[in-house]
């Protein structure tokens, strides 16, 4: 059996701002797991290393997208695609008494080739 302990995003582009970040959490059999009453979402994410490790952390709030199916989210800034690299991030829940952390969530950010089109 394959544990997946990660979670690649894919590349973006320096001051990109894609949509909502939406996480589900599961348990070790794949159910959803109720997040009714947790109250405290946190997203939390940095530069990674050459060693791994997230260099300078930030961590601001997320939101619950949908309790009972464990859904979580996150309203990206543009500050999480100011440097180039490759990034990591985790969600944290937490309802006074259990908190869970996500899989690792992870994403390139590179410099733009040529001009990006204006909208």
């Amino acid at each position: 059996m394959t544990t997946r302990t990660s979670q690649l995003l894919g590349s973006f582009v320096v001051g990109e701002v894609p949509p909502n970040l939406v996480y589900q959490f599961l348990d070790a059999d794949g159910v959803a797991i109720n997040l009714t009453g947790f109250g405290t979402i946190t997203f939390s994410w940095g530069l990674l290393d050459s060693s791994g490790l997230v260099l300078d952390p930030t961590s601001a709030a997320g939101s619950l997208a949908d309790a009972t199916t464990g859904q979580v989210q996150y309203a990206w800034t543009g500050a999480e695609f100011a440097t180039t690299g490759e990034h990591a991030g985790l969600f944290y829940v937490n309802d006074g008494t259990t908190q869970y952390a996500s899989q690792l969530i992870v994403w390139q950010v590179c410099s733009a080739i040529g001009a990006p089109p204006v909208p």
